[in-house]
């Protein structure tokens, strides 16, 4: 008598009910989840609305990436983004390289500063701490000098007051428990230097309102910082090539007087022999930042509206 053979398990999938997938998906909790749901199936995929979907990128953009909303709230031009594009386009900038230094080269560069939005970030082992967003100060960039002095066309230097990118930002008007407590803890005579090892870490984002969407770049980002007395600096890791070129040097106020929280990006130029501005140096990491792998300075509204497509094939794909 022959032998029965044991039944296999189907191997079709079985298809669920389309109110059931869409009930599915929206209870994904993270922008990994939703991505997974979508490219199941097209029946998962078209689950959703587009209207249904774009409210859950938004909830994911506004959950992991806070400063966007402070961002788009100082659009020059109100413009419905799209949000999947939106957390795209920060989830990049999060994993990019900070641009940090830039070497010498002439530039001729006269865009305003405040036609960029700029956003500060302040973690304690990796917790956000504070932050900040704003315009940037309103004269052109190419005006733009090294800390308390502005070079002269015949060499010789005045002091100015143009020297921040950010302007007037502030993080806090009162400094918080927990710095407090890490900067006034007792030391005795001979312990070495106070920092904060890599703890704390600082983060200066450059945004800008572009054709193809909102265009995001790190400028600066550094953990590596000193203590002197209130006042907490920062030194950028920076290539050897840096020596001869600009780089940021951030300096944050945290004193209890007028100037409390206020966080001072300025770019330092150790070279006594070059004939660039530092201003035309701040275009170029810029325009480094919001355009990586492109070479060249801050870039106007009508570069952006020739360059959609690279911009486009720059993003990375969620």
């Amino acid at each position: 008598m022959a032998s029965a053979k044991a039944a296999r398990p189907s191997t079709a999938c079985v298809q669920l009910p389309q109110d059931l997938i869409g009930d599915v998906v929206r209870m994904v909790s993270t922008a990994k989840q939703l991505c997974t749901a979508i490219q199941l199936s097209k029946s998962w995929r078209e689950a959703l609305t587009h209207q249904e979907l774009e409210r859950l990128w938004e909830r994911f953009v506004r959950e992991e990436y806070p400063r966007v909303a402070a961002i788009l709230s100082l659009r020059a031009v109100e413009v419905v983004p799209s949000w999947r594009d939106v957390y795209r386009e920060q989830r990049r900038v999060e994993a990019a390289t900070a641009v940090n230094f830039t070497n010498v080269r002439p530039s001729l560069t006269r865009a305003l500063l405040s036609s960029f939005i700029f956003t500060v970030e302040l973690r304690l082992d990796r917790e956000l701490k504070a932050s900040w967003t704003g315009k940037g100060p309103a004269f052109r960039i190419d005006e733009f000098n090294v800390p308390g002095r502005v070079r002269n066309v015949d060499g010789s230097w005045t002091w100015g007051d143009r020297d921040n990118i950010i302007g007037e930002g502030r993080l806090w008007t009162s400094p918080p428990d927990w710095y407090c407590q890490f900067v006034e803890q007792p030391r005795a005579p001979g312990d070495p230097p106070l920092d904060w090892g890599d703890r704390l870490e600082l983060t200066l984002f450059v945004s800008r309102m572009t054709p193809s969407g909102l265009r995001t770049g790190k400028l600066c980002s550094t953990s590596e910082s000193v203590i002197d007395g209130f006042e907490t600096g920062w030194i950028p890791k920076l290539p050897n090539e840096a020596e001869s070129g600009f780089h940021i040097e951030p300096l944050m106020f945290a004193e209890r007087d007028t100037m409390c929280g206020r966080i001072d990006f300025g770019i330092e130029d150790n070279r006594t022999d070059t004939r660039e501005r530092v201003g035309s140096a701040l275009a170029r990491m810029i325009g480094q930042a919001l355009y990586p792998g492109l070479q060249g300075d801050a870039p106007s509204c009508e570069a952006d509206k020739g360059n959609v497509q690279r911009l486009k094939a720059l993003g990375a794909v969620v």
